[in-house]
C-alpha cells in the first residue's frame, strides 16, 4: 500500500477548466459524459477517459454560483463512476480516481464521497502500485474534505480489517479526520465537533486499543500515533 499524507489541493491536474456552463449547458453535457464513460466495450476505453477528463474539466471550473447545479446531476453521475472504479482498464481505473478526487476538493462537504469508500478500499490493497497510490490518494482526499460522519465508522471498521495494509491506513485517515475536526475555529463548530468526537469515541478507542496490538508493527505504529492526536 502506498503511503497516505499527500497534500490535496486543485490545481495539480493537467485537465484545463471548461468554460462557465449554464444550466443547460450543464445539462447537455453531463449527457454527453454519460454516453461516453457508460461505452462497455473494452475496445472503447479510450473514449470512457474522453468522458472522465470532460468531467473532471467540469469539476475543476466549478464555483459556488455553479456547485448546486452539478449537484443536481450527480445522482446520475455516481453509479457509473463506481463502475468505472472496477473497469478492467487499469488506466480507466486512474483516471476515475483522479475525478472523484476533484470532486472531493471542489465539493467538500457537499460530496457524498462515502459511496465510493468500499470500491476504494479495494483500489489500496491492489497488487498493482499505481492503482494503490490512486485509491490512496482519493481516499486521503475523501478524509481532509468530506463530512466526518459519513467516513469515521468506516475507517474504525477498517482498522480491525483482515488486510494489514488496510487497517494501518485506517488509523492515518482517521487522524487525518480527527485533526481536522480538533483544529476547528468559532465557538459553535467547535463544540460540533466536540460531539461528534463524541458520538464515535467508543469505536476509535477500541480501534487504538486493538491496533496498539497488532502484529504488524506499521499498525501499531499508526495507532500510537492517532492514540497521541487524541490524546492532546
Amino acid at each position: 500500500m502506498a503511503t497516505l499524507l499527500r497534500s490535496s489541493t486543485r490545481g495539480d491536474s493537467n485537465i484545463p477548466k471548461s468554460d462557465r456552463l449554464s444550466e443547460r449547458e450543464m445539462t447537455d453535457s453531463i449527457d454527453e459524459i454519460l454516453v461516453l464513460i457508460n461505452i462497455s466495450n473494452t475496445e472503447n476505453w479510450e473514449k470512457r477517459i474522453n468522458g472522465i477528463h470532460k468531467l473532471q474539466s467540469i469539476v475543476e471550473s466549478l464555483d459556488s454560483s455553479t456547485i448546486p447545479n452539478f449537484l443536481s446531476h450527480f445522482s446520475r453521475l455516481k453509479g457509473s463512476l463506481l463502475t468505472l472504479l472496477a473497469d478492467l482498464r487499469s488506466q480507466v481505473v486512474r483516471e476515475a480516481c483522479n475525478a472523484i478526487k476533484a470532486m472531493s476538493i471542489a465539493l467538500r462537504y457537499d460530496f457524498d464521497g462515502d459511496f465510493f469508500i468500499g470500491e476504494l478500499c479495494r483500489l489500496s490493497i491492489s497488487s498493482l502500485h499505481f492503482l494503490q497510490t490512486a485509491g490512496d490518494e482519493v481516499l486521503e482526499s475523501l478524509a481532509q474534505n468530506i463530512k466526518h460522519d459519513k467516513c469515521i465508522p468506516v475507517w474504525i471498521q477498517n482498522a480491525t480489517s483482515a488486510h494489514g495494509p488496510l487497517r494501518a491506513n485506517s488509523f492515518i485517515l482517521l487522524g487525518i479526520h480527527l485533526q481536522r475536526m480538533l483544529n476547528a475555529s468559532g465557538a459553535s463548530t467547535i463544540a460540533k465537533e466536540k460531539r461528534a468526537i463524541e458520538r464515535h469515541l467508543s469505536g476509535i478507542v477500541t480501534a487504538i486499543t486493538k491496533g496498539i496490538q497488532d502484529a504488524m508493527p506499521n499498525v501499531r505504529t499508526n495507532a500510537k500515533t492517532l492514540f497521541g492526536t487524541l490524546a492532546r
